[in-house]
C-alpha cells in the first residue's frame, strides 16, 4: 500500500510541476508538457516492479512507434485530402 501512495506522489508531484511550468513560460510549459512524461513514468515504474524487459520493450513499441506511425499516416492523408 505504501509503494502505491509513493507511486501516486511522485506522479502527482510532476503533474503539478509541469503546470506550474506552463503557467510561467509558455514556450517552456509546452516543451515540458509535450513531452512522454507519463509514458516514462510507466516504463519507470514498471522496471522498479520488476516486470519482464520484453513487457517494458513492448509499451515502448507501442507507444512510440506505432503511434508514430499512426500520426504520420493521418498527416499524409490530412495533406493529400487539402491538395484535391
Amino acid at each position: 500500500m505504501t509503494w502505491i501512495i509513493t507511486k501516486y506522489l511522485i506522479t502527482a508531484a510532476i503533474i503539478v510541476a509541469a503546470s506550474e511550468i506552463a503557467k510561467r513560460s509558455d514556450k517552456f510549459g509546452a516543451l515540458v508538457v509535450a513531452l512522454p512524461i507519463v509514458t516514462i513514468m510507466a516504463m519507470i515504474w514498471m522496471y522498479v516492479e520488476n516486470e519482464s524487459n520484453e513487457k517494458i520493450a513492448n509499451h515502448a513499441w507501442y507507444t512510440f512507434c506505432v503511434r508514430h506511425s499512426y500520426v504520420t499516416d493521418v498527416s499524409i492523408v490530412s495533406n493529400a485530402s487539402k491538395q484535391v
